[in-house]
């Protein structure tokens, strides 16, 4: 199953008046080993491990840094 992330920001707004961008990294849960191999790669120490598998926060910047690194094709923009 993907997961779409919501990334905050300051300079995009959601319908409704919130802040907020969907970016476009996701992260399929199925396929995630929990190697870690993309939080090693983020410049901005946006992946987490969270119950043995990855998990992208708010402050990704949607480089794409971490989809070549996951050898288990988990990531995708």
């Amino acid at each position: 199953m993907l997961i779409p992330i919501l990334g905050l920001s300051k300079n995009s707004s959601l319908t409704g008046g919130q802040e907020g961008v969907i970016m476009a990294v996701k992260i399929d849960n199925e396929k995630c080993t929990g190697c870690a191999a993309c939080i090693d790669v983020c410049p901005v120490n946006a992946i987490k491990l969270e119950n043995g598998k990855a998990v992208v926060s708010e402050e990704c910047i949607d480089c794409g840094a971490c989809i070549s690194q996951c050898s288990a094709e988990a990531i995708t923009l």
